[in-house]
């Protein structure tokens, strides 16, 4: 008979680990009762990862706005987490909107790839391939693809 696992907790805890952030999850398995994963954003003590963001960005079947958490989440991936920084990576198709909204920590986007609309205390400008914009702590602020955009968000600590 196989295991059949299924997650517990969704949500994440985080430690600190030879100066790397881990990702806990914890599962339970029928056979195995519970049972706990970490994965490393950075692997401790490796001092050197490639990360090929091609193939590690995340597109979602939604189509508009994204307005919900659930839905953010979906184009949204955590690439690296330290005491200084957050490095995420943000996949949008054509067309598709994360609306704007305040969040509690400074970000800078810097467009990886295509073109979209930035809009950020009330301005907005277009950016394409090698732009940035800076989106201060407390400031709504939002983007709108144009084409498939992905874009690398380089966060305050959260």
């Amino acid at each position: 008979m196989s295991a059949k696992k299924r997650d517990v907790y969704a949500g994440r805890s985080s430690r600190e680990e030879g100066g790397a952030i881990c990702e806990l999850k914890i599962q339970r398995s029928e056979t195995n009762g519970f049972k706990k994963q970490k994965r490393n954003f950075l692997e401790a003590g490796q001092g050197l990862k490639v990360m090929n963001l091609s193939k590690l960005v995340k597109f979602s079947g939604y189509e508009g706005a994204l307005n919900s958490v659930e839905g953010r989440k979906r184009v949204k991936k955590d690439l690296l987490k330290t005491k200084n920084y957050n490095v995420v990576l943000v996949g949008l198709k054509r067309g598709q909107e994360i609306p704007e909204r305040t969040e509690p920590y400074d970000v800078c986007f810097y467009v990886v790839e295509g073109c979209g609309t930035f809009r950020v205390g009330g301005k907005q400008a277009n950016l394409s391939r090698g732009e940035m914009v800076f989106a201060p702590a407390n400031v709504a602020r939002g983007m709108k693809s144009k084409e498939r955009l992905i874009v690398l968000g380089i966060q305050a600590p959260h």
